[in-house]
């Protein structure tokens, strides 16, 4: 890791160069996402009905 550091710091160029590619493949990846204003959700829903004998409604 620290050769890796080292290179970086002797090589400018190489530095720039490597963060230009990831600013620029940032951006490219950042036009090709989709985007949902409202995405479609399906609500599973139960509805449990029990009748309760001997209870009036009043």
């Amino acid at each position: 890791m620290y050769r890796i550091i080292d290179w970086f710091a002797h090589n400018p160029v190489a530095a720039n160069l490597t963060m230009v590619f990831i600013m620029v493949s940032g951006l490219l990846a950042s036009v090709s996402i989709s985007q949902e204003i409202f995405p479609e959700m399906a609500l599973d829903m139960v509805t449990v009905e029990v009748a309760y004998l001997g209870a009036t409604l009043t």
